[in-house]
């Protein structure tokens, strides 16, 4: 009888066992393609059928040598039944009532304003940059002045952020009526712009000061990491973007939690939504940050880590 028990559970195991394989997905598989930072990602759907995922990482500035844009690039926009970007339509609609209550949330009180902690110096750069707008930068956390200061790098650069590959497929999103769902909601996003306590977020507002300041050697390492991106090679992007990290960590080891909120934990649920994406079927067109797509913490290698890529 404890034989006939023993049979009865093996042939019951093994039946489960099949059953798992026979809805088991497949493994998905991921193809970087020359001329672009731009993956192909393909799987299987919860029904057994081919899926796609198309994704072009980004950088969130740009001039005229990204374009005109490969065809396969806009052809894999053209074709997709899903397009994604880090923040959805809806989440683009949001952002400035959302922007606005945590600033509101982020004011100082009225004895402690931010100028106090800033050196004369600092205090005559805002007024340079800002003019009139100066003092109501100083109501708030530093994250709110930092944003606004560390802006000003970038018009050294002759790029812009208008000519980025995101401004670029927002826009050919909103004049095609494309409802884009987003890989972040608009308060994530907002929550990476103002992270940190008060401390972290002087230091930081302190770095883009001193950004400004030396503005030869910040340009030149802002277009070292887009000559990077325009190598559209995963090492060499990989190399400049890290190297960045590392320097600002090395510097001050605030940083370190900070880039585990921006890229970590983000990548992690990415991954899973991705991973979604591939499960639900047909073909999603991503948009995102590159740096999220490179190195150890890539949204790839959780998917590895997940057993959902191979």
């Amino acid at each position: 009888m404890a034989n006939n028990s023993k049979k009865i559970m093996f042939g019951f195991v093994f039946f489960l066992v099949l059953l798992y394989n026979c809805f088991a997905r497949d493994k998905a598989i991921v193809e970087k393609k020359d001329g672009a930072m731009f993956w192909e990602m393909t799987g299987t759907d919860k029904n057994g059928n081919e899926s796609k995922v198309y994704i072009l990482g980004t950088f969130h500035a740009g001039d005229d040598r990204l374009y005109p844009l490969p065809q396969f690039v806009l052809d894999a926009y053209d074709n997709a039944d899903i397009v994604c970007g880090e923040i959805s339509t809806q989440g683009w609609e949001e952002l400035q009532s959302v922007l606005v209550l945590k600033m509101a949330s982020d004011m100082l009180d009225s004895e402690s304003h931010l100028d106090q902690f800033l050196t004369e110096e600092e205090v005559a750069l805002t007024y340079e940059y800002l003019g009139a707008q100066a003092p109501y930068m100083f109501l708030y956390k530093p994250w709110v002045l930092n944003q606004v200061i560390s802006s000003f790098t970038l018009s050294e650069t002759n790029m812009d952020f208008v000519d980025a590959y995101d401004s670029f497929f927002i826009a050919r999103s909103n004049d095609r009526g494309i409802n884009m769902e987003g890989l972040d909601s608009v308060e994530r996003q907002i929550d990476c712009l103002s992270y940190g306590d008060f401390d972290f977020q002087l230091v930081a507002l302190k770095g883009s000061f001193e950004a400004i300041e030396n503005p030869e050697e910040t340009v030149e390492n802002f277009l070292n990491l887009y000559e990077a991106y325009l190598s559209f090679d995963e090492k060499v992007m990989e190399e400049a973007y890290f190297k960045e990290i590392e320097t600002e960590i090395n510097e001050y080891e605030g940083f370190k939690g900070y880039y585990d909120v921006l890229l970590v934990e983000r990548n992690k649920d990415w991954a899973v939504s991705i991973d979604n994406y591939l499960n639900e079927g047909g073909t999603t067109f991503i948009f995102a940050g590159t740096g999220h797509f490179i190195g150890d913490d890539s949204v790839f290698n959780f998917m590895r880590a997940n057993g959902t890529l191979k």
